[in-house]
């Protein structure tokens, strides 16, 4: 089984890194593609020192990975916009399955930054399952139970 995990260095991915670590600690049949998108510009010095800065996000992600057991086949960096690089890598690729975290965004946040999960869920044709971060959500929420839907 091959699965993509895109990330980006925030919490919420590294909690969904750490989820998946676990449900999938020691599975020498599942070998994950890790992922980082870089939303910018093709400026030449800004684009080298984002992919940069996304490779030592990934060899991170990778070495966390791996000393929970689990295989990482192959680590990309890529410039663009974020669901359409990862709805393709993930047709490019083959993979069996997309799974990425949920920031827990809310109201007008979520208008105007949008949601990448759910955008990557509407689009993608490889199925998508998506980390709800209870953590990153109770943290900016406090008040609310576990259980609220956002």
């Amino acid at each position: 089984m091959q699965i993509l995990l895109p990330i980006d260095g925030s919490d919420c991915a590294q909690n969904t890194l750490q989820w998946v670590a676990r449900l999938f600690k020691e599975r020498p049949d599942v070998g994950f593609h890790l992922l980082e998108v870089v939303a910018t510009l093709p400026d030449a010095f800004t684009a080298e020192y984002d992919l940069s800065d996304a490779t030592e996000t990934l060899h991170q992600a990778k070495r966390a990975l791996e000393e929970q057991g689990c295989t990482v086949t192959t680590i990309v960096a890529r410039l663009g916009d974020i669901t359409e690089q990862i709805c393709a890598y993930a047709e490019e690729a083959n993979v069996d399955q997309v799974i990425l975290g949920s920031h827990g965004r809310t109201g007008l946040t979520k208008l105007l930054l949008g949601s990448v999960s759910s955008a990557v869920m509407e689009r993608c044709k490889r199925p998508v399952m998506i980390h709800r971060n209870l953590d990153t959500i109770t943290a900016k929420h406090p008040l609310l139970p576990h259980n609220t839907i956002l």
